[in-house]
């Protein structure tokens, strides 16, 4: 079938359009995530998260985290099955609960738990944080949008079309973020350091991402278990 001039500069222009609506600016991308988000006050997220420390060998984990606005969040991180749980075992399971004032940090199999003030910085050089700078939440993904390095890769990341969108975090750690191209929902992140002779990457993976209208208010109540003992400090479990 031969077209017609007329209908094949159209047709040209057509695809044209379509491909030039696909090449957003990963700023603008981070842009609208961040507006939808902001737009929700309670959320429900399941991660997985993978990492690889050097001849350590690998980590596997799985958290619950449920956050209410910016301040009260809940976070229960496991340790999956594989080399470094049995090493570790269940010592590395934490639960994180924050009330907008303080930050509890508790492991029960160890029956010990630290509380940090809201104040004090938890560690400033890691993405994962408190929900106000997480990669849930407006304000982080608009802190994210700062650090553009690059432009918006259209990439298939756990069998869902994404755009991969590159950032620099501020341990000068290039950190990619993966955006859903349907629901402008976060779906993971990944990132490699490099400590010294060491590398470490890791790979973090939202598997489930809900909005409930309500969270229950015992979620964000921290009360020191029976025979728990306080300590200075608690090696968190990490926040999306």
């Amino acid at each position: 079938m031969k077209l017609s001039g007329t209908f094949a500069v159209a047709l040209v222009g057509a695809l044209s359009i379509g491909q030039a609506s696909l090449a957003q600016s990963p700023k603008a991308i981070l842009a609208r995530s961040a507006k939808m988000y902001a737009h929700k006050s309670t959320l429900k997220a399941v991660m997985d998260m993978q990492m690889t420390l050097g001849p350590m060998g690998a980590i596997g984990t799985k958290s619950v985290i449920y956050q209410n606005g910016l301040k009260k969040y809940r976070v229960e991180t496991t340790m999956l099955p594989g080399p470094m749980a049995d090493k570790v075992g269940q010592n590395a399971n934490t639960i994180m609960i924050a009330n907008g004032k303080y930050l509890y940090m508790y492991r029960p199999a160890m029956k010990q738990y630290s509380v940090i003030p809201e104040t004090a910085p938890h560690n400033p050089a890691s993405p994962l944080q408190s929900p106000s700078q997480s990669l849930l939440s407006s304000s982080g993904l608009e802190k994210m949008a700062a650090t553009v390095v690059g432009p918006a890769k259209m990439v298939t990341f756990d069998n869902t079309p994404c755009w991969a969108i590159e950032t620099e975090s501020m341990a000068k750690r290039i950190v990619t973020v993966y955006i859903a191209r349907s629901s402008y929902l976060v779906k993971g992140l990944t990132m490699t350091m490099n400590y010294g002779k060491m590398n470490m990457s890791m790979k973090a993976l939202f598997t489930s991402v809900t909005f409930p209208k309500t969270l229950p208010a015992s979620l964000f109540t921290f009360t020191p278990p029976k025979g728990a003992v306080k300590v200075s400090t608690v090696v968190p479990g990490g926040m999306p």
